[in-house]
Parts: C-alpha cells; structure tokens; sequence
C-alpha cells in the first residue's frame, strides 16, 4: 500500500504509519509541523511540511502513487479539556474529499472519537467531528469513495503525556496535584485502548479493505471512578477528583468491539487495568524527568535571559546604548578639532549625526542630532555667549537645522536600504524552500530508479537462481551445508549479518553457534540462552518464520528452524536487514531457502547413518582415524565469507582408560558442535567450535573432574 496521512501528529497517525514502514508499505504525511517527530527514525518516508495546498496534494498523491489515505484529527478528540478557540477542519476535508473525486483511491480513513455516541455530551469540537463524518458519508454515497470511519476510544500509549489526549492530559494535572474536575459522576463507562493496538486494528481493516464505520475500543469498558484510580496508581498518588455530574456516557454494551473482532480477527493486548498501568507509569516517569530538565535550564537563564534580549543586536537598548557611546568619543574628539587646523572647519557633531543615522536609522539619527544639539548649545554656555541670543538670531539655527536634516535624510535612507535588505532576505529564504523542495523531488525521483533497479535485481530470484543454490547445498556433509547457508543469504537476501545456531533436539534451551559472517563474530554471544527470548524461543518451537516487525532489541531482524524428521537440529538468524525487506517477498524467500536446507540435510544425515560403522569406532562416539582427518581438514579449509574458528585439543586419560569409557566421557563434556575422534597412533582429540585457545583454560578443570587432561595445539 502507499499511504498518504494529513494532519498534525496524532498517536494513532504515529503507530499506523510505523506499523505499515515495518510491513515494507509506503508512507507520506502532510502536516503542517516544523519539526515533529511522526514516526520512528529508523524506518523511511516522505514527509512534507507546511501549510495545506491543493495542488501540492494532487502532486503527492500523483508522484506516490498513493492508494490509501489516512486523515487525522488528534487536535479534535477526546473534548473533555476543550478550550475556547479551536481550529475547525472541515474546509480542510472538504478540499480533500473534493480532490479525491475521480481519483482511483482504494480506501479513505476517518479517525473519529466514541464521545459521538454519548448521550447528551456535544461540544463545537465534537460538533466538527460529526460534520466530518457526515461529509464522508456523503462522498461515499455520491463520490463512489470507499470511506472507512473509525470512532476511537480514550487513546493512550507511550508518548510523553501531553500528546495522549484526554488521558495523558489527566494524568499531568495528577501529577501537578492540581484536583480534576470530571463532567461525568463517577459511575458513567468510557474505553480506552492502546495506540498500538489502534494501529494494529486500522491496519487490519485496510489489508481487508473494509468500509462503513467501526469503533475502535478494547471492548472492556471502565467507569470514570476505576479509571481515575488507575491513572492515581500510575503517578504514584491519589487522583483528586471533583465530580460534576453534568453529562451521562453511553452504557458498556455501546463499548463493544464485537463487529471488528469477527471480521479481522483483532484482539487488544493492553487493557488499562492490566497492562496499560505498566504504560503510564513510564509516561509519568517521563514526565517527572522532563520537568526537573525544565527546572534546571529555568534557573539557570532566568537571571540573564531578560538582560540578553534587551541587549541583543539590533534591539533599541543597545542601539541607544551604542549611540551614546559613540556621542561620548565625539565629544572627546571636539577639543583636539579646535586646534588641529585641518580639522577647525571640520563640523564633527555633524559627522557624529550621519555616522549614527547610518548605522541605526531614523530613530538614532533623531537622538544623535538631539545629543548634537545639546553639545553645541553646552560649547556655547561654557563660551560666554549668551544663549537667548539664538532665539533672536536666525542664523544661529543652521547647526540645528542641519543636525535635524542630517538625522532624517539619512537615517530614512538606512531604513529603506534594511526593509529592502529584509525583503531580499525573505525572497532568498522562498527561493531556498523553493529549492528544497524541488531537491526533494530530485532525491525522490532518484529513490525510485533506485527501487526500480533493485526490483530488476531481484529478478535474479529464479530458477536459475535457485538452480545454483541448489548446486551449492548439493553435499554429504551436514556441516557444509549449515555452512553454505551464510554465503547463500548473504548473496539472496543483500544482506551481511547472517548466524547458524546448532540445537539438540526438541527439548531445548542453549543453541550453540556454529558458523557466522565475519562481521558477527565479535557481536553473536557464542552460546544463545532461549530462555532471554521468549519470542524467538516460542516461534522456533512452533516451526513459524519469526520476524522482528517490533524491532526488539537483541532479537534477530528474521530467524527459522532446521528440522530433520520433525527434530530440531539448528536455527539461521539474519541481522541488521534494511526495512524495505520486511515484506512478504522476502520473508517468503528466506522460507524457500530454509526448505532447500532442510531438503538437502535430510539427506546428509541419512547417508551419514548410513556410514555411521565406517566413520566411526565401533561401540562409541568416536571419529576413526580417517574420518577425524576429513572432519579436520574440513574444519581448516576456510570458507569465503564465513566465521567459523575452532581450536584443536590432545585428551590425555590420567589413567588406564577404555575405549568406551574415554567416550562416554568425552561425549558427555562436548557440545552438540563439536567433534571427537582418535589418530591413526590412538591418541585421542577433539575438535572445539568457536572457541579460542584461551578459553581452554576454563574447561580444562571440566576434563580433569573426568580424569583427563586436555591440552590445546597450535595450527
């Protein structure tokens, strides 16, 4: 699918679209935040910021090819906060709606709240919601558009508290201990659900292409009283709650999720009793963290951010302050003028005048001619020239005049030249978006060729594709062929993280590793404790093709089961897949290469049976001389591409031992993994995968229990 969303961040906008990156679908988003994060930054889409235009969405949904669109109205549900100014969006869906006429969109989302279907609680906001579904109804009549209309319960989920509506909100005032005052009585129902759970229900409904309306809750109403107290337990505190009393819900029966559960096979994994306490109690920690982070940054500038703004360039305090200044060195300059010839018919206040209204305007020009005045009129006092002599004599006014002038003229000059500097800047910051944005185009025309060329590429996934895989498993040899499994997805599936894990069987805990690609040897723990992933564990047991489309950490990005005969016998891991590559196309051929693995070990292990007398010592588990050197030059003949380092170790009974007593013994210290065997003069060895001639130090008290002595050899 490719999936268009228009509006601001909205949780269930944010866990749909992570949702659908994670499935390998396209996704854009329309919003007009500067910088909100909308999904998660590992995954990729288009996202395009700015106001809402027209024919920027007939270009989007032309370029993306979009098939799907998602519109989001966080700003509108859940009214119980409701402030007095909101911004209505129905010219915004109206637009859309209109645009999609004629279209070939395959399904238009709806996000609506379940406060509709209360009995008498309308709100200008709720009032806005129900015009917009009305339009939708009208264009699914008229338009032939297939509408799908989700009416969402209290929403929640792992954000910070301030974007998780009604609920996060609640939670906030509790932590503020400030009392909250509920228009409802405390036994009214309302329903929440988790955003992940909204999510996985829309994208559920849009996989079946489903339309009509839907109600999006978790089917297990709580009254307002059970849910205050477990927001209260969340923040750690009792909840202070004024009830008003003023509005009814709707009963628990109208909270039922019965329509969607039939019809996908949905089931919520939080309900807010249970699981979702263990969510808000993170939310509330998140936001005692942030506030103490706001606290600490508060006090530490509210001393000097007052005084920097003052003082910041181009402010009128610190132009005034600079102007004086300036006046302070001209009136310092003013005696040396008087007896320096050059510059007696030099008029330096003037200078001063034309030197301020050229740097700061006509403001500063006005102050430095009136600072201008008042020296001239003090040189005159200090003079003994009579200063009511100048009301008389109109002569004595040209230095004022010229003052005033020199002030307007040019200062009206600086402030034209800086409104037009302002507006080229303006222009060059348009064309600059201008650019970015045809950029964008660019780096997205170049990403489809990219895509294009890698679909080419995969055309390379055929028979005879499969041919040559099949050509490379063809072996006797058990080990090669788990072996072979590393280089041949590496080559079929692009990637360069690739494990085989050896098991023993179906009753199991520890997998062993067997090989690796080089660049995992220092990550991959050498011995892998199922027990930590319960996951992994459970979908290995089941025979089912996990895929990490949660993005656990630890967890490989795909893992399956090798089985023989219906037994366990090992597990491929591949890490670090680029999420394009979380599709059904890969996933499906990560299945069809595992098959061929199974198909040819089968037949390794039967001939391997079958040759079980010949390679081994009769009545034991150990190699016979010449079996052991073909398993040992097996082990040094490196393969490209592949991690695989072993150690080589003599065994040296302390005592007269059997041949049977030296290997049960023996069997009973080695892992699944690794080898025993004899030389052709009888000495005893064993062969340790993935193990370093210094881990052998650690084992050795092992064998000494045993009553043998085991020493490494160098190769």
């Amino acid at each position: 699918m490719n999936v268009l969303f228009i509006g601001n961040w909205d949780p269930v906008g944010n866990g749909l679209a992570n949702r659908l990156l994670r499935e390998g679908h396209t996704v854009c988003w329309m919003t007009e935040e500067d910088q909100t994060i909308l999904w998660n930054g590992r995954l990729q889409g288009n996202i395009y910021r700015g106001s809402f235009r027209m024919e920027e969405l007939t270009y989007i949904l032309k370029s993306q090819m979009i098939d799907t669109v998602v519109f989001l109205t966080a700003s509108l549900r859940e009214t119980m906060w409701e402030t007095a100014e909101y911004e209505s969006h129905i010219r915004i869906l109206s637009s859309v709606l209109a645009g999609l006429r004629g279209y070939p969109v395959k399904s238009f989302v709806y996000l609506s709240s379940m406060e509709l279907e209360y009995a008498d609680h309308v709100t200008p906001m709720l009032s806005d919601l129900m015009a917009g579904e009305l339009y939708c109804q009208t264009y699914s009549t008229d338009g032939n558009l297939p509408i799908l209309v989700a009416r969402l319960g209290y929403v929640y989920g792992n954000a910070t508290s301030a974007q998780v509506g009604y609920i996060g909100r609640t939670l906030n005032e509790i932590l503020k201990q400030n009392p909250i005052r509920s228009v409802f009585g405390p036994e009214e129902y309302v329903d929440t659900i988790h955003e992940e759970d909204a999510a996985m229900a829309l994208y559920q409904l849009l996989i079946l292409r489903k339309t009509g309306r839907y109600n999006l809750v978790s089917g297990h109403p709580v009254t307002m009283e059970q849910l205050f107290q477990c927001l209260g337990k969340a923040a750690g505190m009792e909840a202070r709650v004024e009830w008003k009393n003023l509005y009814h819900t709707a009963s628990a029966q109208r909270f039922q999720a019965d329509e969607i559960k039939l019809q996908t096979g949905w089931i919520p994994f939080y309900l807010i009793q249970e699981r979702g306490r263990e969510v808000l109690q993170r939310c509330a920690e998140q936001v005692r963290l942030e506030k103490a982070e706001r606290e600490r940054k508060q006090s530490r500038r509210h001393v000097l951010e007052p005084v920097i703004k003052r003082f910041a360039p181009g402010s009128f305090l610190r132009s005034g302050v600079e102007t004086v200044l300036l006046f302070v060195v001209t009136q310092g300059i003013l005696p040396f003028s008087q007896n320096v010839p050059d510059l007696k018919y030099v008029d330096v206040r003037a200078l001063f005048v034309a030197l301020t209204a050229c740097f700061y305007g006509t403001e500063m020009g006005m102050l430095a001619a009136v600072l201008a005045s008042g020296s001239y009129l003090y040189s005159l006092a200090v003079s003994y020239v009579d200063v009511s002599y100048l009301i008389y004599s109109v002569d004595t006014w040209i230095p004022f005049i010229a003052y005033i002038i020199t002030g307007l003229v040019i200062g009206n000059h600086t402030n034209r030249r800086k409104e037009t500097q302002k507006s080229q800047q303006n222009s060059y910051a348009q064309l600059e978006k201008k650019y970015a944005f045809l950029q964008a185009i660019q780096t997205e025309t170049l990403e489809i060729k990219s895509k294009l060329q890698r679909q080419i590429a995969r055309s390379r996934h055929s028979f005879g594709d499969i041919y040559r895989v099949v050509l490379e498993l063809d072996s006797l040899r058990p080990e090669r062929i788990l072996l072979k499994v590393i280089s041949i997805l590496q080559n079929t599936l692009g990637c360069d993280q690739t494990a085989v894990f050896r098991l023993g069987g179906e009753q199991f805990r520890y997998a062993r590793l067997m090989a690796c690609s080089p660049i995992l040897q220092e990550k991959v723990p050498k011995s892998l404790d199922l027990e930590d992933f319960p996951l992994l564990r459970d979908g290995m047991k089941a025979g089912e093709l996990f895929v990490n489309t949660n993005l656990l950490p630890g967890y490989p990005d795909f893992a399956a089961s090798i089985r023989c005969r219906g037994v366990l016998y090992g597990m491929v891991m591949v890490y670090n897949l680029e999420s394009e590559k979380f599709t059904m196309y890969y996933q499906n051929l990560f299945k069809v290469l595992i098959g061929l693995v199974e198909n040819n070990l089968i037949k390794a292990l039967e001939y391997e049976n079958t040759q079980r007398e010949k390679n081994f010592i009769s009545g034991t588990e150990l190699l016979n001389p010449n079996a052991f050197a073909e398993q040992l030059a097996f082990m040094k003949s490196r393969q490209e591409g592949v991690s695989y380092p072993f150690t080589l170790a003599q065994v040296l009974p302390k005592s007269n031992m059997s041949l049977q007593t030296v290997s049960r013994k023996l069997y009973s210290l080695i892992r699944v993994s690794d080898y025993m065997g004899v030389d052709g003069e009888g000495t005893y060895w064993i062969i340790l995968t993935n193990t370093a001639p210094e881990q052998l130090d650690g084992l050795k008290r092992r064998f000494e229990k045993q009553g043998l002595d085991v020493e490494a050899v160098l190769q």
